[in-house]
């Protein structure tokens, strides 16, 4: 005889994959919370930007304030030894300083955490982690500080523009005076060539003959002439007679 499976109810079969399906379904739920519980508190940073030697607050925001008594810092990640200071609200207010302490960090009444003095090591992660019944949250925030410039190292922008302004003007009042300086020379050249060209004649040579430049051909005759004169050289003048005509009438009178 051949065997047979034992009675079961309607609706019992397979029952438990479905207990397998609810049961994965219960997990995810629950890690889902816990993620959500154990992330999203937002730390405000002021100021953003930082340099060595400011100071700077870091303020977890959302808080219910109701239900946490006490906070912990971290410079890090949330371990022991990356422990800042922890801090106790009233009615048991005070603070514990951590191994990470360097003596300029203190809390204030609103968990917020103020760092003075800053230095470049102080750049990174910094954690907070709230504690109190039922409060499993934290959060985290990153800062970076960039070295200070020494003074004197440097130069501002404001500097670097009017120097570039300086120079833009320097050069262009150097082109001016090189340009009025050759226009003025040039120009000078120019006066001196047209006053050559009218030169006054010799005294004695061409007296009769104007300042204006000869054309050709005249130029031979003036010549010409020069010479004629010179090889027919000046006669004596004749002596005057009117005196000997007087000394003759007064000799023949005295001969009559």
């Amino acid at each position: 005889m051949g065997r047979h499976e034992a009675w079961r109810p309607p609706g019992w079969r397979c029952s438990w994959h479905t207990a397998f399906l609810a049961a994965s379904v219960l997990s995810s739920c629950f890690l889902l919370t816990r993620a959500q519980e154990t992330t999203g508190i937002s730390i405000r940073v002021v100021p953003e930007v930082l340099k060595e030697g400011d100071s700077v607050t870091l303020t977890p925001e959302g808080l219910d304030l109701k239900n946490i008594a006490s906070c912990k810092w971290y410079r890090g990640a949330v371990e022991e030894r990356n422990m800042i200071i922890s801090f106790f609200r009233p009615p048991f207010s005070g603070e514990t300083k951590g191994p990470a302490h360097t003596g300029r960090e203190t809390v204030k009444p609103d968990f917020s955490l103020y760092i003075t003095d800053l230095k470049p090591a102080d750049s990174g992660i910094y954690s907070f982690k709230p504690e109190g019944p039922g409060v499993t949250i934290t959060g985290a925030t990153n800062i970076t500080v960039s070295e200070s410039t020494p003074p004197g190292s440097g130069l501002t922008p404001g500097q670097i523009v009017g120097i570039v302004i300086g120079c833009v003007l320097g050069v262009a009042l150097i082109g001016g005076l090189g340009y009025f300086l050759f226009t003025k020379t040039a120009l000078g050249r120019t006066e001196q060539h047209s006053s050559n060209g009218n030169i006054p004649s010799a005294p004695g040579r061409n007296q009769g003959v104007t300042d204006t430049k000869p054309t050709p051909g005249e130029e031979d005759i003036q010549y010409s002439t020069l010479a004629f004169k010179a090889n027919h050289p000046p006669q004596p003048q004749p002596a005057a007679t009117r005196p000997l005509e007087s000394n003759i009438i007064y000799s023949e009178i005295k001969k009559k």
